[in-house]
C-alpha cells in the first residue's frame, strides 16, 4: 500500500498531537508485562532497524556515555547526516503508524457506550488530525492484531 501525499500530512498532524509516538509504544509494552528498560530498548531498536533513528537520538540524549560523542552522534541524526538505508525495495514501513493507531483504537475503546461509533471515529479523528478512514482502518487493523495474539508486535 504506497502513501499518498495527503495521508503522509494528515500522519504529520498526528505526530504534532502525541510529541513523541514511541512513548506511546513503550507504555504499550510495559502494559504488556515486559520491564521497562526492555521496553524502551526494544522500541529503539524496532524503530532504528525501520530507519527512523529519533528514538535512539532521545536515548542517547538521555544515556550515560559521554557526553560530547552521544551529542556529536545525536546532532548527525537530527540533522539528517547520519541515516539507516532502508532494507529491501518499495517505500519503507512507517514505523509510527502503530502506536497512531494504538492511540486511535485505545480511544475508541474508551468511548461513550450509549453513543455512536460514527460519531467517536468522527471526534477521534478530528482531535488526531487524520482521516475517519485511518481511524476506521487502525481498529480493524488492532482487532485483528489482538485476535491472532501469538505475534504480539508487528515488525
Amino acid at each position: 500500500m504506497s502513501l499518498t501525499k495527503c495521508s503522509r500530512r494528515a500522519c504529520g498532524r498526528a505526530s504534532r498531537v502525541i510529541k513523541e509516538l514511541w512513548e506511546v509504544e513503550i507504555a504499550d509494552n510495559i502494559e504488556q508485562g515486559c520491564a521497562p528498560d526492555v521496553a524502551r530498548a526494544f522500541t529503539v531498536i524496532r524503530w532504528a532497524y525501520h530507519g527512523d533513528l529519533r528514538p535512539l537520538a532521545d536515548a542517547i540524549k538521555a544515556g550515560s556515555l559521554h557526553d560530547a560523542v552521544l551529542g556529536f552522534l545525536a546532532d548527525m541524526i537530527d540533522k539528517g547526516r547520519l541515516q539507516m538505508v532502508p532494507r529491501g525495495r518499495g517505500h519503507p514501513k512507517m514505523p509510527e503508524t502503530f502506536a497512531r493507531d494504538l492511540v486511535a483504537a485505545s480511544a475508541y475503546g474508551a468511548k461513550d457506550k450509549g453513543k455512536g461509533s460514527d460519531a467517536a471515529i468522527e471526534r477521534i479523528a478530528a482531535v488526531m488530525g487524520i482521516s475517519s478512514q485511518l481511524v476506521r482502518q487502525a481498529i480493524t487493523r488492532l482487532r485483528k492484531h489482538n485476535n491472532n495474539s501469538n505475534k504480539r508486535f508487528p515488525i
